[in-house]
């Protein structure tokens, strides 16, 4: 991929009752078909470090009974575009140097396709299941 952070593409699911909630992050590419999300996932992007880590979302983020976090909390920041650039790993560079730089990718992969992906389901849910609204 040359950018890990591309904008989402709309379903083209005629057949879907969400399309709009539905989207391909990369539709010509192969993605995995499981992501282990208790790991921390963070990248540094433009001098401030953006994370994602299970135990650091609100509290109840998917209880959508009045007052809960589902219904009140605002949505994950998501990273820019520029977060998954692709990073220039020298000639000479050690293994360790290499690794960090695939490192870096995964984690703006997983950062990019998960906030995404928690604001989708909460923009979905919400007009469906909070009281108030």
């Amino acid at each position: 991929l040359d950018n890990v952070c591309v904008p989402p593409q709309p379903s083209q699911d005629a057949d879907s009752p969400v399309k709009a909630y539905q989207y391909r992050f990369y539709p010509t590419k192969e993605m995995p078909t499981f992501v282990h999300y208790c790991q921390q996932s963070r990248v540094e992007v433009e001098g401030q470090e953006m994370s994602f880590y299970k135990r650091q979302m609100p509290h109840g983020l998917f209880n959508f009974s009045r007052g809960e976090a589902g219904c009140s909390s605002k949505l994950l920041a998501e990273p820019p575009l520029t977060a998954g650039r692709p990073i220039t790993v020298p000639k000479g560079a050690t293994k360790k140097e290499r690794n960090a730089a695939l490192h870096a990718r995964r984690d703006a992969f997983m950062l990019c396709a998960i906030h995404r992906a928690v604001n989708a389901a909460l923009t979905y849910c919400r007009p469906r299941l909070c009281p108030s609204r």
